[in-house]
């Protein structure tokens, strides 16, 4: 693989995010994006990902339950 950073819109080329971007990815399971970069050498991304990597992860660290569900229910939706 290449040494190339992924950027927010280019595709993601394996596993079960398979033709995904990467900006909807991070949006929908973060803690893939983080998995991806502590396990797969190749798999890096570029500042400004990394920026929106963080600002989601910590918006998800702030929420509350109902906020959670919410959101969920708002990932689902868009999945229909």
């Amino acid at each position: 693989m290449s040494n190339k950073k992924i950027l927010l819109e280019d595709k993601i080329t394996f596993g079960k995010y398979k033709g995904l971007d990467l900006k909807t990815l991070i949006e929908e399971d973060h803690k893939y994006v983080v998995w991806a970069l502590r396990n797969i050498d190749w798999f890096d991304i570029d500042k400004e990902a990394e920026e929106y990597l963080n600002e989601v992860f910590e918006g998800m660290e702030n929420m509350n339950v109902a906020e959670w569900e919410e959101y969920q229910i708002r990932i689902l939706k868009k999945k229909v």
